[in-house]
Order: structure tokens, then sequence, then C-alpha cells
């Protein structure tokens, strides 16, 4: 723990509060928040989240029985933020194909972003 590299960690999340503060408040983009299983979500996007999710099971049961060792100690991460960003990414796909006057997707987008720098800097922090 004492190479955790939480000082880093912490000005991202700041960085990240700014920026959606901004998003929300001065420039009047709510944060729209559908589920996993809303009754409001499109059906074709919703298969494409389970879709990613059973990657994300058979990845990690990859890793379990020994498949995956060629990325060694962060195998783990990659799977894990790798699920986070694509269910962002596809959330904001899905806000901005079919609610794009509501601008909610710069939210889902900003989120995907949030998870990519807590990824690059747990990866780099390791070394």
């Amino acid at each position: 723990m004492e190479n955790f590299p939480f000082k880093e960690i912490l000005v991202v999340f700041v960085i990240y509060l700014a920026i959606s503060f901004y998003l929300n408040k001065k420039l009047g983009i709510k944060i729209k928040r559908r589920g996993l299983l809303s009754m409001h979500r499109n059906r074709y996007f919703l298969a494409i989240d389970f879709l990613f999710i059973f990657l994300f099971l058979g990845v990690i049961m990859g890793y379990a029985n020994g498949d995956f060792t060629f990325m060694g100690s962060h195998s783990y991460l990659f799977a894990m933020f790798g699920l986070f960003i694509m269910l962002s990414i596809n959330s904001g796909i899905e806000e901005w194909l079919l609610h794009r006057k509501d601008k909610a997707f710069y939210h889902e987008w900003l989120n995907s972003l949030l998870y990519l720098m807590i990824l690059f800097i747990l990866v780099i922090g390791e070394k």
C-alpha cells in the first residue's frame, strides 16, 4: 500500500467533480441516471451492455483458470475498468443517438474518461 497513488487519484477525482459541476450548474446539462434494467433503455443498447457483462465474466473466468497469463498483475484491472469504460461509452452513445437534445451524454463520456484516467494512474503507479 505504500506505493498506492492516492494523491493522483484524488486529483483526478477533484478535476472530475469540477468538470461535472461545470456541466451541471453552468451549462445546465443534467445527469440522467438510467439503470441497467431501466424501462427507458433501448433494447439494442441493453443487449450490448449484457454482451459486455458476459464478456467480462468470460475474461474473469479465463484469468481464474490461468488461460490469460500474458498480462500479469494488471489483468484484473484491465478487465474491471474495461467493463466500466465500455458500459459508460455505450450509455453515452445511446444518449447521443436517442436523446441528443438533453446533452446527458457529456456526463457519460466524462465518466468513461474518469475510469480511463484512474486505470492509467493505477497501471503507471505500480511500476
